[in-house]
């Protein structure tokens, strides 16, 4: 009579067993058979979007000769269905004044690059044409360039996303050969492609490397 009980309760916890395991599988069916729900507030607002039937604007103009173009004019110049008056006449429309460099002192040394991907404008200076100037000059020039790479539109928006001046850090020496001469036994943690490993080696190992 005393081993029923034992029989009894080890056929229990089989059954539970088995019961929680259906309920698994029913719950598992169930969560593949829900559709799944998207929050409002991912879902893209396409009501500011241009109307098929709305005039195409195009894109930001180009540099040519100081001045921009825009691509639509270059076609019309390059369509030749127009007379030549009305080019001339319509000439002063399509040329455009680049943002901020109204009044510049130093403009004739900013040249404005008009990136394809995305249709920004970029602002280069070259310190190859940056060596006429003096040090007073070359202050007066820093001050123009840096304002004009952050200068906004009336919204806030940026009329360029950088401003770059090729070769003004030439004067500086090489990162690498300096630490490894100044510090050589300054410690270098490197990971070679292909391996989980971390080596831990000095900057003139690393720089002899």
């Amino acid at each position: 009579d005393k081993e029923k009980p034992k029989i009894d309760s080890a056929e229990d916890l089989l059954m539970k067993k088995v019961k929680k395991k259906k309920k698994k599988k029913h719950k598992e069916g169930e969560k593949r058979k829900r559709p799944k729900m998207y929050s409002k507030s991912i879902q893209t607002v396409c009501s500011e979007l241009p109307k098929s039937g709305s005039e195409f604007k195009p894109p930001p103009p180009v540099q040519q000769g100081g001045a921009l173009t825009s691509i639509s004019s270059l076609k019309q110049e390059n369509s030749g269905s127009q007379s030549a008056s009305a080019a001339d006449g319509d000439g002063e429309a399509r040329v455009a004044k680049l943002p901020g460099l109204d009044r510049l002192e130093f403009g004739c040394l900013v040249h404005v690059e008009h990136q394809p991907n995305g249709g920004a404008l970029v602002v280069h200076a070259y310190s190859k044409e940056l060596s006429v100037l003096s040090p007073v000059e070359m202050q007066r020039f820093a001050q123009e360039f840096v304002t004009l790479a952050f200068c906004e539109d009336q919204d806030g928006a940026a009329n360029y996303v950088m401003g770059v001046i090729h070769g003004a850090a030439s004067y500086l020496p090489d990162f690498l050969e300096y630490f490894s001469s100044k510090f050589p036994n300054s410690p270098v943690k490197m990971e070679i492609l292909g391996k989980k490993d971390i080596e831990t080696t000095t900057m003139a190992n690393f720089h002899a490397q």
